[in-house]
């Protein structure tokens, strides 16, 4: 046992007390009702912690290892998980409201039942989410280089070893995006090019 600290990124502690690992306080922190709003837990190894029915404002996860956890039935308002290993990790039910998950891991992520809701993602790993089980999308954009891409609906993703590609309106988006357009020819027929 070791004593711990949960502190916000100016360095507020939240909580403190005796525990073997910070997941550990985390958990403990939570069931006693403690307010964890603006935490800090960038870069923290947090694989299989328990964030059920959490609700949580302003958290930092950036970086962070959530490999296996447990984030069902919780609301994450603002939420930062730029950067962050959500491989295997349960999100089912859960409410994510202006979360980055900019160049989060994502690898058998359940987002089933979730609500995504103004929320960021970027990179192929995205690609990897069952968009179509979660419960609502609504005023999410996806960031490739200098571009973004809204969409309120689940995009067609096309898994694929060699080049995955997710489709979001009229936009192809692998490592290079495709733009198809309609033309009409001189028959009047619409042609379809990508660009």
């Amino acid at each position: 046992m070791r004593t711990i600290k949960l502190v916000t990124k100016d360095g507020k502690t939240l909580y403190e007390g005796q525990h073997r690992n910070i997941s550990e306080a985390i958990e403990f922190a939570v069931t006693r009702g403690t307010k964890l709003d603006y935490i800090d837990l960038s870069g923290q190894l947090l694989p299989h912690i328990n964030l059920d029915g959490i609700v949580l404002y302003h958290a930092d996860f950036s970086g962070a290892d959530l490999t296996g956890a447990n984030m069902s039935e919780a609301d994450f308002i603002d939420c930062d998980f730029s950067s962050a290993d959500l491989t295997q990790a349960c999100c089912c039910y859960s409410n994510f409201f202006g979360c980055n998950f900019r160049g989060a891991q994502f690898s058998g992520t359940d987002i089933a039942m979730a609500c995504l809701t103004s929320c960021q993602f970027e990179g192929v790993s995205a690609f990897n989410l069952c968009f179509e089980s979660a419960f609502k999308l609504a005023r999410l954009t996806y960031y490739q280089e200098q571009d973004s891409y809204a969409f309120d609906e689940a995009p067609i993703i096309v898994r694929s070893p060699r080049q995955p590609m997710m489709i979001i309106g009229k936009d192809i988006v692998t490592n290079r995006t495709y733009r198809f357009l309609a033309s009409v020819n001189e028959t009047g027929c619409g042609e379809k090019s990508a660009v």
